[in-house]
């Protein structure tokens, strides 16, 4: 995780030098502070907070300010976007004595790096979140641990409360793989009937969408769905995507459950589906076509005499969607679209 570091005075540059002895990090000093000859080389400066702020928000998953609380309350308002956007912010006094955990505790792991950092420099760490001070797991840190996404955002805040008052909220999932574990300290179980899942505050782990049940619920979106795309030479991306979107909307499935996009090596030069994997946030992984034909053979899958005679292999989409899936299954077989063909594999273990 990569981290900026930004100081307001000469003792709170003072700290950003040690904070940076143990951990990878940029520093900034605002250049009114002292003679900028002494700075370290690689120190940067600027002129104001108002001017800073927008670069490195968006620049940097974590953010150290040290200086007053008041002046970060005061000065970043305008410019944080939300729970899942927003950069994990603390907040240090120059003496270096505690380390606030200031914002996006739990998606944004600002919770686990003040612990962190007030380890490394001898400070005391203070974090405030109801559920951690309780001891409990909060459904967002449970997320960010796992690496899942949650929907919807707007629901979150709901259902931490109810933990940090006492309520029952449950894990559920149509996952077979994932029945009879214990996740951040929540059994997971399958609901049998709607009444049931209605009957309590619950988190639904599933890569489905469609649900609409009256209690408060979120989704928990593990990322165990593997896209295989074919195209045609030259595709625009947005044929691309919205083949990708009709796919998985027909089909129920979450978009943000995708782990990872796979097509044929002859394919690495395609600009289409390279964006398409920055846009998902997830890497593209590219098969030979003696991988794919592997695969082919191993799950029988679909085979083209077309696709063989212009790449040569039987098939692209569902052996590449198939081929690192961890004990995959075939959920979208292979869906064909003008120049384009997507396929969809689940994994079923972790």
């Amino acid at each position: 995780m990569k981290i900026a570091v930004v100081a307001l005075t000469r003792g709170g540059c003072t700290l950003a030098g040690k904070i940076a002895e143990v951990k990878d990090c940029d520093v900034f000093v605002l250049n009114k502070r002292q003679d900028n000859s002494s700075l370290h080389p690689e120190y940067r400066t600027f002129a104001s907070l108002k001017d800073l702020f927008p670069e490195i928000l968006s620049q940097y998953r974590a953010v150290v300010l040290i200086m007053a609380l008041g002046i970060v309350i005061r000065t970043i308002g305008p410019y944080l976007q939300g729970k899942d956007q927003d950069p994990a912010i603390l907040v240090m006094d120059e003496a270096g004595r505690f380390v606030v955990s200031a914002l996006s505790g739990h998606l944004g792991g600002a919770n686990q790096l003040a612990s962190q950092l007030a380890e490394k420099i001898g400070a005391e760490p203070v974090i405030t979140t109801s559920t951690d001070v309780q001891g409990i797991v909060a459904i967002d840190e449970l997320a960010r641990q796992l690496g899942w996404k949650v929907e919807p955002m707007e629901r979150l805040t709901e259902v931490n409360a109810a933990l940090a008052n006492g309520s029952s909220v449950s894990l559920v999932t149509d996952c077979d793989y994932l029945e009879g574990k214990t996740l951040g300290g929540y059994p997971v179980s399958k609901a049998k009937t709607r009444l049931e899942l209605e009957n309590s505050i619950k988190v639904l782990v599933t890569n489905k969408t469609g649900h609409q049940l009256k209690k408060p619920f979120l989704h928990l979106r593990p990322p165990n769905l593997y896209l295989g795309i074919g195209c045609r030479k030259g595709i625009h991306y947005q044929k691309i995507e919205g083949a990708v979107l009709e796919t998985l909307e027909k089909n129920r499935l979450s978009i943000s459950s995708i782990k990872q996009v796979g097509t044929c090596t002859v394919k690495k030069e395609e600009a289409a589906l390279q964006y398409l994997a920055r846009r998902l946030e997830v890497p593209i992984k590219y098969f030979t076509p003696k991988e794919l034909g592997e695969t082919i053979d191993q799950f029988s899958l679909t085979r083209s005499r077309a696709v063989k005679e212009r790449i040569g292999v039987e098939g692209v989409c569902e052996p590449a969607a198939m081929r690192e899936a961890p004990t995959p299954i075939l959920v979208v077989a292979k869906t064909v679209f003008p120049g384009i063909t997507v396929a969809v594999a689940a994994a079923t273990s972790i």
